[in-house]
């Protein structure tokens, strides 16, 4: 049972996105990102659920005509029916990614995809079909410096050695697999490539080797929640129990596999499950067990086109016919006069897909099979074939030299892990000297330019010690200075939103106590969108115009909602300005924005309406906010007028501190109007990097 794929345990991941997609109901971009992210966290954990998020979707995606989107959607749709053992759907949707990547020249995409591709080849024992998919992804991967995709595919390659019998090659890529994933401290991925190098290690007959990577392997699935791996885990664990003799630790073993792929809907899983079982019956000789469970699983495999599952079940069929007693194939129509003739056919029906798959180790098996049923039948010219047949293979697989290839590849393996660590131990020794090396030249020279300095001028020097006192006292100012006004920006920063929160959390309170349970969740999902925005930028000293907006547009539409939709507003951007490469301070327009709203328009009835237009003059930006309230002038010396005043008096510190910080020239004036209150800010036009 082998492993191709991994991922960290995806529960809480999938319930944070649910909680996420509940509070979201409108049809965006931000609606089809949560849908593809709960799509693909599924595919571990719930693929049947996964496929209906895939479908959701593939459908928003068409609709809002987004190419990557769906090409993201559609791959998602194929690993989920790859979960389930569905191959032939799930290389359909794979087929249906690829060419949107390879029309967009997406080459990470096309990558992914081979790559997922080439384990359908593999699930269908297709091995030189999925090598030459590894082999595109591989090469993509590498070029693009990402370790970790290099280090899964590297882990599939070698896997797909193994089932082709040459286990230096495999071995050869599952330890490059983990040098890359152990210097990235991905437990997950070491889990994995810990479960297949075990598999080699008991086709070399090494069991306590490989039994510790299983069991290892299967305490870090536990404990990331990973059902697909623990499954697969204690499929390994029972084998090498098996093949140790171990019949009841192998059953236990096999029985909890089965009733987790079961839970998964894996049909690969479970007809694997099955087959183990009837193996493990065959060795408990209950023959009336074995046959149950290995017809079932070739059924499965015949269904799923997996030649090499198909071959194994055959193969132990054979071995039930010939070890069963005549009252069990009675049970199953099977004449006991013809069990050699039963046998052999099954036998050498497993020995010709062993042959077109190229699995050189099942055929071996095979002959082995064939070599004995002939002998026990006192057919011994064909049993004399066989076994030179068997002998033939046997050699081939276990020899000296790829003994000798596979200590060379461990080797190679300790010796890089040493070399790493005394690499890094002599660096640190290395710098530590040189250090020191400078430390005395500098300790020299300073030495010798002193005494010069001080015979040549000793007036001199004491004015330029003390010149250079005075700089390094006036940058301890200026940095204290830049450090107060920096702590002062943040102030002002904060100092709105406690001001928006109270208002907001009264505005959902006031829906909830009216029963309007659908306008508080609308005003809810807006009001958190903006906290969260708002937590994100104010860590950032620049931000992008559309992003800016972003979080200015929904803060009107909260507003407009608390206030029955008394005002309108228009946020309008030249043509010529890019909103996505644009950078400007966050939160610089929102207080203003704020100010119109509570003191210009909030005491009308209705037609209240606030602009606001981002405009280019030359190298500057002009930012403009104004509204047709009552104006500065009509409050007197009202309340609303000092509040407004005050608003305007945090904006314009606010600039004033900027510019003081950046060395920028920001400008802020009141222009006036007819009616109401325009404020306008000119910034220097600055672009993303």
């Amino acid at each position: 049972m082998l492993l191709p794929v991994y991922c960290l345990s995806q529960q809480p991941i999938v319930d944070s996105l649910q909680q996420l997609l509940q509070f979201h109901p409108a049809a965006d971009t931000f609606k089809l990102h949560l849908l593809n992210e709960l799509a693909f966290a599924c595919q571990q954990t719930d693929p049947v659920r996964g496929l209906s998020y895939a479908d959701e979707a593939i459908t928003l995606a068409k609709k809002l005509d987004r190419r990557q989107d769906l090409a993201t959607a559609s791959s998602n749709k194929g690993s989920n029916y790859l979960a389930q053992g569905e191959d032939s759907l799930a290389l359909a949707m794979y087929d249906q990614a690829l060419q949107i990547h390879q029309a967009d020249n997406n080459q990470r995409g096309i990558a992914r995809t081979s790559f997922n591709m080439g384990i359908v080849h593999f699930n269908r024992s297709q091995y030189y079909q999925a090598q030459e998919y590894y082999g595109q992804a591989l090469g993509i991967f590498h070029k693009l410096q990402d370790h970790q995709r290099e280090a899964l595919v590297k882990n599939s390659i070698g896997i797909t050695w193994m089932c082709l019998s040459d286990y230096p090659k495999a071995l050869e890529n599952l330890l490059a697999a983990l040098r890359l994933q152990e210097s990235a401290g991905n437990k997950a991925a070491i889990a994995n490539t810990q479960t297949n190098i075990g598999i080699v290690y008991k086709n070399l007959k090494n069991y306590s080797k490989a039994l510790s990577l299983h069991q290892q392997a299967l305490a870090t699935y536990r404990e990331t929640g990973n059902m697909q791996g623990m499954a697969t885990s204690l499929g390994n664990i029972g084998t090498t129990y098996d093949e140790m003799s171990d019949h009841r630790h192998a059953l236990e073993a096999y029985q909890q596999s089965l009733a987790l792929y079961q839970k998964l809907g894996n049909k690969h899983g479970i007809a694997s499950s099955l087959t183990n079982l009837g193996i493990v019956y065959n060795s408990l000789a209950n023959h009336a067990a074995a046959w149950q469970q290995l017809s079932e699983a070739r059924k499965l495999y015949q269904q799923l086109d997996d030649k090499n599952g198909t071959l194994v079940a055959l193969h132990e069929m054979g071995k039930t016919i010939s070890l069963a007693p005549a009252q069990v194939l009675a049970q199953y129509n099977i004449d006991p006069s013809g069990r050699y003739r039963y046998s052999k056919t099954l036998f050498n029906n497993s020995l010709q897909l062993a042959q077109a798959i190229g699995a050189a180790d099942k055929q071996m098996t095979a002959w082995q099979s064939l070599y004995e049923l002939h002998e026990q039948h006192h057919r011994y010219d064909s049993a004399l074939y066989a076994y030179e047949q068997y002998i033939a293979l046997r050699d081939s697989i276990f020899n000296k030299e790829k003994d000798q290839a596979i200590l060379k590849q461990e080797m190679r393996f300790e010796f890089e892990k040493k070399e790493a660590i005394l690499k890094a131990e002599q660096d640190k020794k290395d710098m530590l000297a040189q250090a020191a090396i400078q430390r005395q030249k500098m300790i020299h020279n300073i030495t010798i330019a002193g005494i010069l300095l001080l015979l040549a001028a000793a007036v001199y020097m004491f004015f330029l010690y003390k010149k250079k006192r005075d700089a390094i006292e006036k940058k301890k100012e200026a940095d204290q200075r830049a450090l107060v006004a920096e702590t002062e920006m943040k102030l002002l920063r904060l100092q709105m939103n406690p001001h928006f929160l109270f208002n907001s959390l009264n505005s959902i309170s006031h829906y909830l106590h009216n029963h309007d349970v659908a306008m508080a969740d609308e005003y809810l999902s807006k009001f958190a969108r903006v906290v969260r925005l708002v937590l994100e930028h104010s860590e950032y000293k620049m931000v992008t115009l559309a992003q800016d907006t972003e979080v200015l547009d929904l803060y009107l539409q909260l507003e407009s909602l608390r206030l029955n939709h008394n005002f309108t507003y228009k946020i309008y951007i030249a043509p010529g300005i890019d909103p996505e490469e644009t950078m400007i301070p966050p939160f610089l327009l929102l207080p203003l924005v704020e100010n119109s709203i509570w003191h210009g328009i909030a005491s009308l009835k209705k037609g209240g309406h606030i602009a606001v237009r981002i405009e280019q003059q030359q190298q500057m930006l002009l930012c403009t906010v104004e509204d047709n309230g009552i104006g500065f002038e009509a409050g007197g010396g009202t309340a609303t007028n000092q509040q407004r005043s005050f608003g305007m008096k945090i904006t314009s510190t606010r600039v004033d501190l900027i510019n003081k910080t950046n060395n920028t020239a920001i400008g802020l004036r009141l222009v006036p109007v007819n009616r109401g209150a325009r404020v306008d800010i000119t910034l220097p036009l600055e672009m993303k990097l």
